[in-house]
């Protein structure tokens, strides 16, 4: 069953300052029966194992998510590259994996000065509960990002961190810095050296990002690898599977378990629109999600 959830009426809200936000404080009720939710139903195997085109998925209640240009804070986007995100979700007790599948007719998996990545990212309350100020939540309330990056996907089924070669594959150069110095160069790779994640230092790291946030410019990496992840491309569109981990010793987001409520909002960027930060299409509204007992 197809349902739309509308949200043109609630961007004033996610626009409102931490302090004055009606969404910014107090506990997540459950959702109303006429509030379109996302129904994670249980099934016999969830997590990393579960492919973007598994047929589980075919069971499980399909929820489409409209989605606005961020024009609230600089650099702002003025148009919607991705207008909608369809979900589906399903748990098996121990992960909850959600499969978000949008329309894109070009595949951007390499990063430079003048390429951009496509990505899809998810946004949870870090304290159950809560329901925390959506643009990045504050200090009382924080948020978990989940972020799943395609040129990090890339990246890691090559084998090889990103390099210019791979986003200007015609180039040439007369010294290879790693033969120079008689090492791997990391030195010169200015951020992967000093082990920043976006930068992908461990090519054995997650395509996903698991990140949390208590307010702008607050987005802080995780150094555990927890979250997992796998996107596919089929020329006109992303199916993209985010698996996240019910409980255990380092629980990500603490309210999702089995017959909880919990809410989540989402994000995409285009890199053909050269997206990027907050140039992208997102949710100012939160989404109510329910996982089956």
């Amino acid at each position: 069953m197809y349902r739309t959830i509308s949200i043109l009426a609630l961007l004033a809200l996610a626009a409102c300052g931490p302090s004055d936000s009606p969404v910014n404080q107090g506990k997540a009720p459950d959702p109303a029966p006429n509030v379109p939710t996302i129904v994670a139903g249980r099934v016999s195997e969830a997590g990393p194992a579960l492919a973007p085109d598994s047929g589980i998925f075919d069971a499980a209640p399909e929820l489409t998510v409209n989605l606005l240009p961020q024009t609230v804070v600089v650099p702002r986007n003025p148009e919607t590259s991705v207008p909608q995100i369809s979900v589906r979700a399903v748990h098996d007790g121990k992960w909850l994996t959600m499969r978000l599948e949008w329309q894109d007719n070009t595949l951007n998996n390499t990063t430079g000065i003048s390429d951009f990545e496509d990505m899809v990212a998810l946004e949870f309350p870090r304290t159950p509960g809560t329901t925390p100020n959506i643009m990045m939540g504050d200090a009382n309330n924080p948020v978990v990002v989940l972020q799943w990056r395609a040129a990090r996907q890339a990246a890691i089924d090559r084998g090889e961190r990103p390099e210019s070669r791979h986003a200007y594959p015609h180039m040439s150069t007369d010294i290879d810095i790693g033969d120079l110095l008689g090492n791997d160069g990391s030195v010169y790779q200015g951020a992967a050296h000093v082990g920043n994640p976006v930068s992908l230092p461990d090519i054995n790291s997650s395509p996903v990002l698991a990140q949390v946030a208590a307010g702008f410019s607050t987005l802080t990496s995780f150094k555990e690898r927890i979250a997992e992840g796998r996107g596919v491309h089929n020329g006109e569109r992303w199916r993209v599977t985010i698996h996240i981990p019910l409980g255990g010793e380092l629980e990500l987001v603490p309210g999702l378990v089995p017959g909880a409520n919990s809410i989540l909002a989402f994000a995409v960027w285009d890199g053909k629109h050269e997206e990027r930060g907050s140039r992208k299409s997102w949710s100012p509204a939160w989404t109510p999600i329910r996982l089956d007992d």
